[in-house]
């Protein structure tokens, strides 16, 4: 889940001025606030899915 925030801040503070620039008609501004629910959701859909795997994991190890 880290992995995927990251790649979201890197990507928007690399890629949307780029995009910005060639594409003057249209704005890229993406509000902070929106930025921090898109990395609070990431992180609890990582977290929700780290839970599920190891749930799974466990219940095979354990049945055998």
């Amino acid at each position: 889940a880290l992995l995927a925030i990251v790649v979201l801040v890197v990507g928007a503070h690399m890629l949307l001025p780029v995009m910005a620039e060639s594409m003057t008609f249209l704005t890229f501004a993406i509000p902070t606030t929106v930025m921090l629910g898109m990395s609070g959701l990431l992180l609890l859909l990582g977290l929700l899915l780290g839970l599920f795997g190891s749930a799974i994991a466990m219940g095979r190890y354990l049945k055998a």
